[in-house]
């Protein structure tokens, strides 16, 4: 039962179910008391007792009996009326004895058995044979000192309330018991409840203040029901949170540092601008490339931003068309180069859980690299292909060109933000740092990995991209839902960023 609301309905059924069951149970034995006391009473004893007290004490006396009486048996009433059916207490007889003095003034002769089942659905059996014993249902005469006379009435199927149970408490016994199961039970699911919620609470403090080391909800995150998923999802929100905090801050140092360099010189060269002279076109040139440089690295980071900021929901897709839209835009950027782009392609459609919009970044972002830094009147070469491994099939792509690779002591460093190799970071390239650090974040999002090593002819750099993939079988829509994930590989075979 892991649904919060299910086990609060389950604790107050239970207190209900338990104070239902109390009352059931203290009604039962008080009915075996009436049923006792009632047993024990000889209404006989009792008529005599009242023809004494009306000859001795007249009305006041008959009055204080009848009070006394039903106090001692408060399963019994007693009425005395005069000829008119009125009571000497002034009360209203019982729907019995009414009927049973309106039969008797018209005398008419009523048959009261020692049968349960002759009076229809009173009372148990056991009362019903101790109420119905037949001196029960006698009318007796009184008569005072002056031969007033007066009819004695027992009605032993009086239900006065709580007080024919045998205790004239029981009202507040009851009510006692029900706070009491009640009370226990809804404290323990309060408590139940509360204390993970107040570890809950003291978390989300501190995420509020600011404190962003890794935030523990205590127990709360150990529960399987909704109070559990909550502490859950608010620690991966907060790791999330400091996740992106540090990955500004980050960003934020980068940018700064890589900014100083372009605008240091573009103050040395306004200040040689000014001076005028046959340098005044080298400096204006300079002042161009500078600002150029500055508006890539503004829009690299914007792209950037952009991927860290897109929802992280994937959807089923064929990689084919996304690579087809790279190397269209690719062979165009190409041809001003004499580079050419070439594509291999598998034996069916490479299928994958992804986000499109990634994943062409991710992809024109390498391509870019390899056609950059290809030499004039090279080959680029796309290849798609699908590759066993030892668990899972592989989806591999490779982009492979001729360029000059990267050194093995940088080949774990190219994917951070703003890197360079050396010989890229005279800038002739263009390239600000920021390209392979957008193909890392792409594939994050996806949960993959990317890598780089040199081709083994010294002659370029592979680098690899493994996504999570599904297998399904060609001619697959791209919107069909996709079974579980394997990983594919994209390698990109590439020169440095």
């Amino acid at each position: 039962m892991n649904s919060l609301f299910l086990r609060i309905v389950v604790c107050f059924w239970l207190a209900m179910g338990l104070i239902v069951t109390g009352v059931i149970v203290v009604m039962s034995r008080a009915e075996a008391s009436r049923s006792e006391a009632l047993a024990a009473i000889d209404p006989s004893a009792l008529a005599t007792e009242a023809r004494a007290i009306a000859l001795a004490d007249g009305l006041p006396g008959l009055r204080t009996w009848i009070r006394e009486t039903e106090n001692e048996h408060p399963m019994l009433a007693v009425y005395i009326v005069d000829k008119r059916n009125e009571d000497l207490l002034s009360r209203d007889l019982s729907e019995l004895a009414d009927d049973r003095i309106k039969a008797y003034r018209a005398r008419t002769v009523r048959r009261y058995v020692d049968d349960p089942g002759y009076v229809e659905g009173m009372e148990p059996e056991s009362t019903l044979r101790a109420a119905h014993r037949q001196a029960w249902w006698n009318i007796r005469r009184l008569y005072l000192n002056d031969s007033t006379r007066y009819e004695l009435i027992f009605d032993p199927m009086f239900t006065p309330g709580f007080g024919d149970f045998g205790h004239p408490n029981l009202p507040w016994l009851l009510l006692i018991f029900a706070l009491t199961v009640s009370g226990l039970v809804c404290y323990g699911l309060a408590r139940y409840l509360v204390l993970p919620l107040r570890d809950l609470q003291v978390g989300v403090r501190r995420l509020a203040t600011g404190d962003l080391t890794p935030l523990s909800m205590g127990t709360a995150s150990t529960r399987r029901d909704d109070v559990g998923v909550l502490a859950r999802d608010v620690e991966t929100m907060a790791e999330r949170i400091r996740d992106l905090i540090t990955m500004k801050e980050t960003l934020l140092r980068d940018v700064s540092h890589e900014l100083r360099s372009p605008l240091a010189r573009l103050q040395v060269a306004l200040g040689l601008a000014r001076r005028g002279g046959e340098r005044l076109p080298v400096q204006l040139d300079r002042i161009e490339r500078e600002c150029a440089f500055l508006e890539e690295m503004t829009r690299r980071i914007l792209e950037s931003a952009s991927l860290e900021a897109r929802s992280g929901t994937l959807h089923a897709l064929v990689l084919d068309p996304i690579v087809d839209r790279v190397v269209d835009d690719a062979r165009f950027e190409a041809s001003t180069r004499q580079v050419g782009v070439r594509v291999v392609r598998a034996s069916r459609p490479l299928c994958l859980h992804g986000d499109a919009v990634a994943l062409h970044s991710a992809i024109e972002n390498v391509l870019r690299n390899a056609l950059r830094f290809s030499p004039s009147g090279s080959e680029v070469v796309v290849t798609l292909k699908e590759e066993p491994g030892p668990v899972h099939a592989w989806v591999c792509v490779d982009i492979a060109d001729r360029g000059p690779g990267v050194p093995q002591a940088d080949l774990d460093r190219i994917f951070a933000p703003f890197f360079r190799v050396a010989a890229a970071r005279d800038r002739n390239s263009g390239g600000v740092g920021l390209g392979l650090a957008i193909v890392a974040e792409a594939v994050r999002r996806h949960g993959g990995k990317v890598s780089a090593r040199n081709r083994d002819d010294g002659a370029g750099l592979t680098v690899s991209l493994c996504l999570p993939a599904t297998g399904q079988d060609a001619g697959t829509s791209p919107h069909a839902h996709l079974p579980a994930a394997r990983y594919a590989t994209f390698n990109a075979s590439t020169i440095a960023p």
